[in-house]
């Protein structure tokens, strides 16, 4: 039985698109892990008179902090590949993109740096256990992203979007 789907749009946006609900989704879900962590690490935190535990020192915070102006500032480049995009000007969105994954390898290298500067690991109580799991999970989201972003350079570099 053949099905007939010639009336069909090509391309649906916003709520009726399936990769609409798809991303949605995610982001719920990302919300979500990433709130149960938080929580779990304020609960554990309460119980303990000195926090961190003993033996571990405060982190350092001027390699968080600038990898935290670099993803401030990558915001640039792609609110500008967005406008060259409705004006349908290829070449800026390419740009934009490039210069967004290279802000991106920017924090990777920063967050690299930040995980070889703590002086404790994951297992060396519960502390660590969080710290390396947000940590790890906002890593693992910022190479997702970033593999995101080399993915769109080779679409408007194959031209396979109008």
């Amino acid at each position: 039985m053949d099905l007939d789907v010639s009336h069909l749009p090509v391309q649906t946006k916003g709520p009726g698109a399936p990769i609409w609900w798809g991303q949605a989704l995610m982001m719920l879900i990302e919300v979500v892990l990433f709130a149960v962590l938080i929580a779990g690490y304020c609960y554990v935190r309460v119980n303990f008179a000195v926090w961190p535990p003993p033996g571990i020192e405060n982190p350092e915070l001027v390699l968080p902090t600038i990898g935290l102006v670099v993803l401030i500032l990558s915001c640039i480049p792609m609110l500008w590949s967005d406008k060259a995009s409705r004006a349908g000007n290829r070449k800026a969105v390419l740009w934009g993109l490039v210069i967004n994954a290279g802000m991106a390898l920017i924090f990777l290298a920063i967050r690299w740096r930040e995980f070889l500067a703590l002086n404790y690991k994951w297992n060396t109580n519960i502390y660590g256990s969080f710290i390396w799991s947000m940590l790890g999970l906002h890593t693992m989201h910022t190479i997702a992203d970033t593999l995101e972003t080399l993915v769109f350079i080779a679409i408007v570099l194959t031209r396979k979007v109008g």
